[in-house]
């Protein structure tokens, strides 16, 4: 029941959280609502994990969930996510202490602002040493952070290849992270964080989409024996 859930105390302000009370079962918390445990002053809710180790924190606003340098345009761009059917679950989410998207806006916005994208890149060898002075194009879930001409053009191009390969036009393949950086190439990263890489079957029906994409010379077999799903479809886009 909610009324035995431990105390803990705001990670904002520090003060105790109050317990929502009343008799209802221990459910998944989804929202800040239906936190057991919240600290309404600060709007933040703790999920209803008996141990303190696996409490979730949740934001009743997503966006107090990343520092205010973060946050302009963040939740425009959940909502123009590619994939269209995730955009609800990814702008609730965002409000979660465990969030990945939030994890992903706030390091990769930071560094693009902060002119280190391409040094970052060059530092884990994700770009070539001798990149000059270029100016990386940034997309998030297939969204330009900066409104350039470039950004709209890599989307629309995403969007075209995903249609191309027989994607549901409402489920398309989302990269979590793209860097356009000209001559130099495309650079695709899937975040994790606290999560692992999505996993199917080999007998998984999704492949077959996938295995028309011949001139990346992949022994698909092999492929599909790995499990990667999700790092398939980013690569064959």
């Amino acid at each position: 029941m909610t009324t035995g859930l431990p105390l803990l105390t705001c990670p904002s302000c520090g003060r105790a959280m109050i317990s929502a009370g009343g008799d209802q079962p221990r459910l998944t918390a989804t929202s800040f609502e239906n936190c057991g445990r919240r600290c309404k002053s600060c709007g933040i809710g703790a999920s209803n994990a008996l141990g303190s180790q696996s409490v979730t924190y949740i934001h009743r606003d997503p966006l107090t969930n990343i520092p205010e340098q973060s946050r302009e345009g963040a939740l425009e761009a959940l909502s123009a996510a590619l994939n269209i059917r995730s955009r609800g679950t990814k702008r609730s989410r965002f409000g979660f202490s465990t969030s990945e998207d939030a994890v992903t806006r706030v390091v990769l916005t930071y560094l693009m602002r902060s002119k280190l994208l391409l040094k970052t890149l060059q530092n884990v060898q994700l770009a070539a040493p001798d990149a000059g002075h270029i100016e990386p194009t940034l997309l998030l879930w297939g969204v330009p952070v900066e409104p350039t001409t470039s950004g709209a053009s890599l989307r629309a191009r995403l969007s075209a290849q995903c249609t191309a390969l027989g994607e549901d036009k409402k489920r398309m393949s989302e990269p979590d992270v793209i860097v356009d950086l000209g001559g130099q190439g495309i650079v695709f990263i899937e975040v994790k964080y606290l999560s692992g890489n999505d996993k199917k079957s080999s007998s998984y029906a999704g492949w077959e989409k996938y295995e028309s994409v011949g001139a990346l010379g992949w022994e698909f077999t092999e492929v599909k024996e790995s499990g990667c799903y999700e790092l398939t479809r980013n690569w064959c886009c």
